[in-house]
C-alpha cells in the first residue's frame, strides 16, 4: 500500500510540477523547427499549458490510478526495493501518458486529416523515449528529491513547535 501511495502522489507531483510538459513541448517544437532556439523556450512556456491542463487531469484522475493497480500485478512490491516499484509505476505512467497526449496535440494542432493517423504514431514514437528518459532519470528524481526536503523541513518545524 505504501508503494502505490508513494508511486500515485509522485506521479501526481511530477505532473502538478510542469516540468516534464515544458520539457516534451520544447522537445516537439524542437522537431519541428528541427533543432533548439532561444526562442522556442518562450514560444514552449505560452503553448504548453492546454496540453499541461489535458496531462494534469489525465494523471490526476485515471493514470495516477491505474498505472500502480497494473505494477501490483506484475510485481511483488514487498520484495522490491520501493525504488524499483516506483520505476515500473513511472514507466507505465509514461506508457499510457504519451499516446493520449500526442494523440491530443495531434488533434489540437493538426486537426483530423488524411494525414493524421501516422502523424500521430510518428509523434507518440519520438515522445516516448525522451518522456521515459526524462521522467526516469531526471524529472521523477528531481522531483521526489524536492519533496523529500520539503516534507523534512516541515516534520523539523513541526517537531520544534
Amino acid at each position: 500500500e505504501d508503494g502505490i501511495r508513494d508511486s500515485s502522489v509522485t506521479g501526481v507531483q511530477t505532473c502538478a510540477l510542469p516540468i516534464l510538459v515544458f520539457s516534451m513541448t520544447c522537445y516537439t517544437g524542437a522537431l519541428r523547427a528541427g533543432g533548439v532556439t532561444y526562442g522556442l523556450f518562450a514560444q514552449s512556456i505560452r503553448e504548453m499549458w492546454i496540453e499541461f491542463a489535458f496531462v494534469f487531469l489525465l494523471v490526476f484522475f485515471g493514470v495516477s490510478r491505474i498505472a500502480p493497480r497494473i505494477a501490483l500485478k506484475l510485481l511483488h512490491p514487498r520484495e522490491l526495493p520501493q525504488i524499483l516499484f516506483t520505476l515500473v509505476v513511472q514507466g507505465l505512467t509514461v506508457s499510457m501518458v504519451v499516446p493520449a497526449v500526442t494523440l491530443f496535440a495531434s488533434l489540437l494542432h493538426g486537426g483530423v486529416n488524411p494525414g493524421f493517423f501516422p502523424r500521430w504514431i510518428q509523434l507518440a514514437g519520438q515522445c516516448f523515449p525522451a518522456a521515459l528518459i526524462l521522467q526516469v532519470f531526471y524529472i521523477g528524481p528531481l522531483v521526489r528529491w524536492l519533496f523529500r526536503l520539503l516534507f523534512r523541513r516541515n516534520e523539523k518545524a513541526a517537531a520544534r513547535n
